[in-house]
């Protein structure tokens, strides 16, 4: 995972109603592992002083709401091991380099939960923590869906799950990833 260019950021002072200027002059990475990096940010401030800013940079992710004819959407419970409890997800993963994130959609759409969408549309794009983390989260939403042929899932709980059981399950607090939060409720304020 290489750093990203530096670039000029243009910041408002809301209490003076001015523009000001911030410029992120140089980036420097203090940790780069496989699917994340830890970096600081050195930037310029009006004055001439430099400041160094923690981030955490993600790899970007693809995940799927799949809704069937009855309306109900497709959810994986997986162990979470860092938070040490079960949650209820959507199907998705990291976006490879240089793919097209449809495709990863689709491919983990099938990988992890079995099935295929006829219709795939992209619904959202979402951060999770834009004070300090860069790691896009692309949610698509799928109809029509079909069994994948000769795709094993991995071992994750599948279920079919209707409006009135999200919403429960969200008031439980059994779905609670940001992007599978972010998604269901989405579909739910559109009346799927």
């Amino acid at each position: 995972m290489a750093p990203r260019a530096a670039n000029v950021v243009a910041v408002s002072d809301i209490a003076a109603e001015k523009p000001s200027q911030l410029i992120v002059a140089a980036e420097r990475v203090i940790y780069a592992g496989a699917e994340l990096q830890l970096t600081q940010l050195g930037i310029d401030l009006p004055d001439g002083d430099r400041i160094w800013w923690d981030t955490v940079r993600l790899l970007r992710t693809a995940s799927v709401a799949l809704v069937d004819a009855d309306d109900r959407v497709l959810l994986l419970r997986r162990p979470r091991l860092i938070q040490g409890r079960l949650s209820w997800e959507l199907p998705g993963g990291i976006v490879d380099a240089g793919e097209d994130p449809r495709v990863t959609a689709l491919r983990e759409l099938a990988e992890l939960a079995g099935y295929r969408a006829a219709q795939l549309t992209l619904v959202q794009s979402l951060q999770p923590a834009p004070h300090s983390v860069d790691g896009e989260r692309l949610l698509f939403v799928g109809r029509e869906p079909e069994p994948a042929e000769g795709v094993a899932p991995d071992g994750c709980v599948r279920e079919w799950v209707a409006p009135a059981e999200v919403l429960e399950r969200i008031k439980t607090g059994q779905i609670w990833d940001s992007a599978t939060l972010a998604a269901l409720l989405g579909l739910l304020a559109r009346a799927w």
